[in-house]
Order: structure tokens, then sequence, then C-alpha cells
């Protein structure tokens, strides 16, 4: 997120790589967000849990408005509201624009179900159930951090 391309792996053809846009061509797109939320409604049908359109890379960082910068992923963990326990994106990114040169060779690795029909994804295969940043800090240690992406489990369940 902090440098001029931000690597992205996804697996079974997904994104790859996005390049940082400029200024004039960041914006988001209420309609690709609302399409790509809907992936997850079935995986939350009865629940007070909901998915966002969300970018990967936010535009803040030069992340393009398109659908192949965008997940479905849960509130908590695109929001952090107070009363969630999930690992938040969101904090992740707050992080990131306040130590870009802390996040050097940052990699994000999402991770879907597999595919009943690899080519015909339905879509709850669209949505990942967990994906994964490493990086070097300033001091070149390597970090990372996990964000599980499925709605957790009622105790009992």
């Amino acid at each position: 997120m902090g440098g001029s391309t931000t690597r992205l792996t996804a697996g079974r053809g997904r994104c790859a790589r996005l390049d940082k846009v400029g200024e004039a061509f960041r914006s988001r797109s209420s309609y690709i967000q609302s399409k790509v939320n809907k992936y997850g409604s079935d995986l939350v049908a009865g629940t007070n849990k909901k998915y966002e359109g969300c970018h990967i890379v936010g535009h803040q960082f030069g992340g393009p408005p398109e659908e192949i910068n965008m997940v479905a992923m849960l509130e908590e963990v695109n929001q952090n509201p107070r009363r969630s326990t999930m690992e938040s994106y969101k904090k992740f990114e707050q992080d990131v624009a306040a130590n870009p040169d802390g996040f050097n060779k940052l990699v994000i690795d999402f991770q879907y179900p597999d595919p009943v029909d690899p080519t015909k994804l339905t879509k709850t295969e669209r949505v990942p159930t967990k994906f994964e940043a490493a990086w070097t800090d300033a001091n070149g240690v390597m970090k990372d951090r996990s964000f599980e992406n499925i709605p957790p489990q009622p105790k009992g369940d």
C-alpha cells in the first residue's frame, strides 16, 4: 500500500497485482461496492451480520475503484465497531497510513473456499474466508497479520 505497486495474491485467476493510480482516477463506485457486498448475503442470512463491498487497497493509497480491488468483507473487519472482537482491516490500513515505511514489500494473500465448478464461481465462492498480510518492517523484521472473514459461530454450535 505504501509503494507504487501493491501485490495481491488470490489464486484461481484472481488479482495478482494492482498498480497505484493517480489522484484524478481515484473514486468510489457505490454500484460496484453494492454488487460485491451481495456476494456474502447468503453467508449471513438470518444473522445480524453483514458483508460490505470493501477496497483491498483504499483510494487513499492509490487503489483503483474497479471490482478487481474489491472484496466482500464482514462489516466488523472493515469498520472495526467497538463491539467487535475480530481483527480490523480498517485498523491495519490506518497503521499503514501512519507509518508507510514500516510496511515494506507488503503482500496480501486471500484464501477462498474451493469452488464446485471453477468456471462458474457462485456468489459465496467469491467471498474470501480469510486474508493474510505479510511485510518487512523498517528494521527488516518479517511481520504478518491475519483477518478472518467469516461470521463467528455462536457458542454451542
